[in-house]
């Protein structure tokens, strides 16, 4: 098991993409979570896994605002992309929780693992 420690939360995914008239492209929120989280996640990561996975997603929150937990997983999967997986259609079980900080700091906990066929 692989555990990946950020110290912000992913942009949503309505902040993720920028939209234009004949294009949509990555937001600089978007690549800058990205690249962070996958410069961290090489540190703890030193080959893709190959088979089967699972995530376990912890997004601490520092405030009560109202957010979609489901948002928060593209930014994520894509981040991990070649780094703990060779691609996110590798995931076959994924939780995701999130809470509220005692402390007002927000950060991203990610636990990968790979299950047994």
């Amino acid at each position: 098991m692989f555990r990946v420690e950020i110290n912000k939360i992913p942009p949503s995914v309505n902040h993720y993409w920028v939209q234009t008239k004949n294009y949509k492209f990555l937001s600089k929120k978007g690549r800058m979570f990205k690249e962070e989280l996958g410069l961290l996640a090489k540190k703890v990561i030193k080959k893709p896994l190959i088979g089967k996975v699972k995530l376990n997603v912890l997004v601490v929150l520092a405030d009560k605002r109202r957010r979609d937990v489901d948002n928060f997983l593209k930014p994520i999967l894509d981040g991990l992309n070649k780094i703990a997986y060779l691609d996110d259609s590798q995931v076959y079980e994924l939780t995701v929780s999130k809470t509220i900080s005692q402390t007002k700091s927000q950060k991203t906990i990610i636990e990968v693992c790979e299950l047994d066929d």
